[in-house]
């Protein structure tokens, strides 16, 4: 079993990944991860693996907004337990992050801005330690795209917050001082 290919293709606010795979029938499910780093991945979204033939191509659209330098892969999930990975690919020039996060660097509060189409929505955020580690999630409510947030009970450090509003993820890196 093994991926034949994987490619990334942006267009506007969409990114559209492609991977095809020879071995299919053994994969039950595939998932796409992200990673800041290219060490620790995140899931992005979750595809149930069509078992009817060996080889098979798959794509996915999704609406999401990454910082430069963003990585990629495909995981596929085998019945035997034991997964599988594509490449590595990284994003040099992805789609401009449209969420900003102030101070960076904080000592403890911030305000974390988002394009949120509604005047008042609730949104899920996450933040991750630079190994990949949840150290916080909360449920905020966004009003008119904003929320604050203190982070001054964390150590010091590099972290990454996922924030998620109706299926869109927006993500940003921010210093702890």
């Amino acid at each position: 079993m093994n991926f034949t290919s994987f490619t990334i293709t942006e267009h506007e606010t969409n990114l559209l990944y492609r991977w095809s795979i020879n071995g299919n029938k053994e994969v039950e499910r595939f998932i796409i991860e992200f990673s800041d780093n290219g060490r620790t991945f995140q899931p992005i979204d979750t595809i149930n693996a069509n078992r009817n033939t060996d080889f098979m191509t798959y794509s996915k659209i999704t609406k999401r907004s990454f910082e430069s330098g963003t990585c990629f892969r495909i995981r596929a999930l085998k019945q035997t337990g034991r997964d599988l990975y594509s490449k590595i690919i990284c994003i040099e020039n992805p789609i401009k992050s449209v969420v900003s996060l102030y101070p960076n660097p904080t000592s403890g509060p911030v305000q974390i801005k988002a394009p949120i189409s509604r005047p008042t929505a609730e949104a899920h955020v996450i933040v991750n330690n630079s190994v990949g580690t949840m150290v916080y999630s909360s449920k905020p409510l966004l009003k008119d795209g904003k929320t604050n947030l203190d982070f001054s009970h964390l150590p010091p450090g590099i972290y990454f917050v996922s924030l998620e509003h109706e299926g869109a993820y927006f993500n940003y890196r921010f210093v702890k001082k």
